[in-house]
């Protein structure tokens, strides 16, 4: 891998890490009473506010959107970003978190197929070969394989979550070719906080940030850690990094997810997750056999 390519992948793969680590976040956020609708409230708010920040005190031209290409953030907010956390939270309550996630890491193949319809990308052996990796890594990691519970609803839900999930690649790339990253985060993450805002209980959310200033703390950490900055490098990647590629090399948060539980909440990585680690690395070397970006 070039010099000039390593650090978009890097980001790329950064990004991932951190998304890895929500679920240290929404545990405690849990305990502390938030309901995952006002989860996903204050961490879009969130990401578009330090966003919002971070524009006016560099580039406020960056605000400036043509009325014409407004559709694409308000899609980008509503059918990848709302979609994906609201459909992915959903899905958990009605099978399981691995069941969930490893549907969720069904994006790296929705990905592939949208970008050759959309962005005409060549279909290879070794993109296919890549893709299969992932998911079948995520879904080892996940535990998906043996304990599969076969609800419905939650299977398409979890399929959903997959396609918000893989979306945010496809109108990030649209949006990138004529605005800077900032402006897509702005944008896009304060539709779904507006969307996320109003399907949730605002004056409970509010008592419980008034009763601990903890409660508050974590939500904004949050949004913070595993929001803006996790979003910010991997937007920025995806200016270099062809949107299907990025897909495979975001599939290392399963990873890291994994082996915080293992870790941090002594849960036990059978053989089929260390297989499963082995195979979404696999994935990313493959990514690597290629010589596009």
């Amino acid at each position: 891998m070039k010099t000039s390519k390593t650090l978009p992948v890097l980001f790329i793969l950064a990004a991932a890490v951190m998304w890895g680590c929500i679920g240290v976040f929404v545990k405690r956020q849990t305990a502390d009473g938030m309901t995952s609708a006002q989860i996903t409230a204050v961490r879009c708010l969130v990401i578009s506010l330090l966003t919002l920040i971070v524009i006016l005190a560099t580039d406020r031209s960056r605000l400036k959107i043509r009325p014409r290409d407004a559709g694409w953030f308000i899609a980008n907010g509503l059918c990848s970003i709302y979609v994906f956390y609201t459909a992915y939270q959903s899905a958990i309550a009605r099978t399981s978190m691995p069941t969930a996630v490893a549907l969720l890491y069904t994006a790296p193949a929705f990905v592939l197929i949208l970008s050759v319809i959309f962005f005409k990308e060549k279909l290879n052996g070794v993109k296919i070969l890549s893709v299969v990796l992932s998911i079948a890594g995520s879904a080892l990691v996940s535990g998906i394989i043996g304990g599969l519970v076969f609800e419905i609803g939650g299977i398409g839900l979890g399929l959903l979550s997959g396609l918000g999930y893989a979306l945010y690649s496809i109108f990030s790339k649209v949006i990138l070719k004529r605005y800077h990253p900032f402006t897509n985060l702005f944008y896009s993450f304060l539709v779904a906080a507006a969307a996320g805002l109003a399907t949730c209980d605002l004056p409970e959310m509010a008592k419980l940030f008034s009763a601990s200033k903890g409660t508050l703390g974590t939500a904004l950490l949050n949004g913070l850690i595993t929001g803006f900055i996790s979003y910010m490098l991997y937007t920025v990647g995806l200016t270099k990094v062809r949107a299907s590629r990025a897909a495979v090399y975001a599939s290392v948060e399963p990873v890291v997810a994994t082996l915080i539980g293992v870790f941090v909440y002594s849960e036990v990585l059978a053989l089929p997750g260390v297989i499963g680690i082995c195979m979404v690395i696999a994935a990313i070397l493959v990514q690597n056999l290629s010589s596009d970006t």
